[in-house]
């Protein structure tokens, strides 16, 4: 199921009457376990696809290392497809986990997922959207750079705001990631790039 279809669906299950909302639940958990399962398999093409991928640390003969909040060493990519690609992966695989973590808790509801390939568990959700949320952050020195152009900053919109907004939903044990994330978007803005502050 599309990621947009899904998250239609869980808005608009508050609709559907108490009897039936246990069944409608386990259908949903079913969908989303479903499609964090396809986002994983992409990633898994993409990289056999893309054999020269390789995601690694920031080392002194790609700019220097200079550590973002929290001691996170930037990442460093092969190319700029790579570097969105990967980051769009991490901030879609959180969209869908906190949608419906959120759902969850206001219905009250709680289901295990049937599809036990995936490797992403409810109860492990919050260690791996922080894992997610951390690799976005590493990802941006590299989206920043002045020879990406076009192709850099604005593709960092969507990933910055997932994860300033997990990082904010957190509390106090990741505020500085998040005002990391906070300078990193005014940063943007301050740059020319004013849609930043609206994603």
């Amino acid at each position: 199921m599309p990621l947009p279809s899904l998250l239609e669906q869980l808005d608009s299950v508050g609709e559907v009457s108490s009897e039936d909302m246990a069944s409608a639940v386990n259908d949903l958990g079913s969908k989303v376990s479903l499609l964090l399962e396809a986002l994983t398999t992409w990633k898994h093409r993409f990289e056999s696809k893309c054999q020269s991928l390789s995601v690694q640390p920031a080392k002194e003969s790609v700019g220097g290392v200079h550590f973002v909040a929290d001691g996170l060493v930037p990442l460093w990519f092969p190319n700029i497809l790579a570097a969105n690609s990967m980051c769009h992966f991490w901030a879609f695989s959180m969209i869908v986990m906190a949608s419906f973590r959120d759902f969850q808790i206001s219905s009250g509801s709680y289901v295990a997922f049937p599809c036990q390939k995936t490797s992403i568990q409810f109860n492990l959700w919050t260690e791996q959207m922080d894992e997610y949320a951390e690799n976005i952050c590493r990802s941006i020195d590299y989206q920043v750079l002045p020879e990406m152009k076009l192709f850099g900053p604005p593709s960092t919109f969507l990933p910055m705001s997932v994860a300033h907004k997990h990082f904010d939903e957190r509390g106090p044990q990741k505020r500085a990631l998040r005002d990391w994330c906070k300078s990193k978007i005014e940063q943007l803005v301050t740059h020319g790039f004013k849609l930043a502050e609206f994603v």
